[in-house]
């Protein structure tokens, strides 16, 4: 059996989902999308979404 990427990005998208992780497809909010999630690409966190799921890196994260 061959796996291919997409094969793989589907299951992780998958697990995360059922993990209580919401999905969002990347156009939609990319910088120029219709809900942005950050200024520009430089941005690779999205910091206030990270804030709010609370692990925005400042060691008061939860266990997910």
């Amino acid at each position: 059996m061959v796996i291919t990427e997409d094969d793989l990005e589907q299951l992780a998208l998958t697990w995360f989902q059922d993990a209580g992780w919401e999905y969002c497809h990347g156009p939609d909010i990319a910088p120029d999308g219709d809900a942005p999630e950050r200024a520009d690409y430089k941005q690779v966190v999205l910091k206030e979404v990270a804030r709010a799921e609370g692990v925005a890196g400042d060691g008061g994260g939860r266990d997910r």
